[in-house]
C-alpha cells in the first residue's frame, strides 16, 4: 500500500485548493503514513487540511470517514467538518504524472 502513497509538492497542494476549493492559501506538508496531507493556511489565519487519500483506498472508507465526522460534528463543536469543493462534491478524483487515480477532500 506504501508503494501507492500519493507524492505531490506544495506548490501542487495550492494549486489544488485554488482549482477545487476556491482558496487562495499557503500549503505546509502534514506526516502521514499511507495518504497525504497539507495543511492549508489563508493570509487571515483559517487552516484547513487538505487529504489526497492513497491510490488504493477504497472510496467507501472516505464516504465511512465523512459520515461519522458528519455525524458526530453534529453533538460537538470540535469535530472537523467536511469542505465541500466549488463543484459540489464531497470528494474529487485526480490523476497523478504517474497515472495513478487520488482521491482528494478537505476538513477544517
Amino acid at each position: 500500500m506504501l508503494d501507492h502513497a500519493p507524492r505531490f509538492d506544495l506548490v501542487f497542494a495550492e494549486q489544488l485548493a485554488r482549482d477545487l476549493y476556491a482558496l487562495d492559501v499557503r500549503a505546509t506538508s502534514l506526516t502521514s503514513e499511507r495518504d497525504q496531507n497539507f495543511l492549508l493556511t489563508s493570509a487571515t489565519g483559517e487552516r484547513i487540511v487538505l487529504k489526497i487519500a492513497n491510490a488504493l483506498e477504497e472510496p467507501s472508507m472516505i464516504d465511512a470517514q465523512q459520515q461519522a465526522m458528519t455525524h458526530l460534528a453534529a453533538a460537538l463543536d470540535v469535530v472537523p467538518r467536511v469542505i465541500v469543493a466549488t463543484s459540489g462534491a464531497n470528494v474529487t478524483e485526480i490523476i497523478a504524472p504517474d497515472g495513478r487515480s487520488h482521491l482528494v477532500w478537505a476538513v477544517t
